[in-house]
């Protein structure tokens, strides 16, 4: 078995990866790529793709790049991460 089937099963059991038709293309150590199929449903009032659609597939690209990189033959389903208020510039 080669390092994409068992991550893309991961995202195949993920509910809202299904629900976004995402589809994880290419897999090595630091490097995933995600396709997301840009449709309608997935846009904001003024046409562009909704930013949580963007995050999806960032937390996502990052959590199997970072998995693929452990040597394990699976990825966590996703990252935890937790933002304490709007992002700010680093000084």
């Amino acid at each position: 078995m080669n390092m994409l089937d068992p991550r893309r099963k991961v995202l195949a059991s993920q509910p809202f990866s299904v629900l976004l038709g995402a589809e994880l293309l290419g897999l090595s150590p630091g490097m995933a790529e995600i396709k997301v199929p840009i449709r309608p449903q997935l846009g904001q009032q003024h046409g562009f793709v909704h930013g949580g659609v963007i995050r999806y597939a960032a937390d996502n690209a990052l959590t199997f790049a970072g998995g693929a990189c452990s040597g394990l033959p699976w990825s966590p389903p996703s990252s935890r991460s937790t933002t304490s208020g709007p992002p700010r510039a680093i000084s």
